[in-house]
């Protein structure tokens, strides 16, 4: 099987705490990389945590277990890589930012992994 990649997040600046759109990421299967790009969140003690979340149809947005980024601080840009079990998905994924006062930064995320069919 061929890897795949799938945008979870385009390029954008995050400057307020919000979940961004889901994605059906239905066709991955297995374990499947996770990569986070991003800018510095801006001065001293200015943060943006970013973690995935998952949910069927209208439910609630749930955690994923384990699909949490270290802490973006201001220091320089940079790129994270984490570990997820695609067969755990649910209907769509979502990368949510929780943003301090004042923080912002330009973050994208992307999924690595096989595609279950091709």
């Amino acid at each position: 099987m061929k890897l795949s990649i799938k945008p979870l997040a385009a390029l954008a600046a995050i400057s307020a705490t919000a979940g961004l759109t889901g994605v059906a990421l239905d066709e991955f299967h297995g374990h499947a990389k996770v990569m986070l790009m991003h800018g510095p969140s801006g001065g001293a003690g200015q943060t943006v945590a970013v973690k995935l979340q998952h949910r069927n149809g209208t439910d609630a947005w749930e955690d994923i277990e384990d699909a949490v980024f270290a802490t973006i601080t201001n220091a320089a840009g940079g790129s994270q890589m984490i570990e997820v079990d695609a067969d755990g998905f649910k209907d769509e994924v979502r990368v949510h930012c929780t943003v301090s006062a004042g923080a912002s930064a330009t973050l994208a995320v992307a999924v690595v992994g096989q595609k279950q069919y091709g």
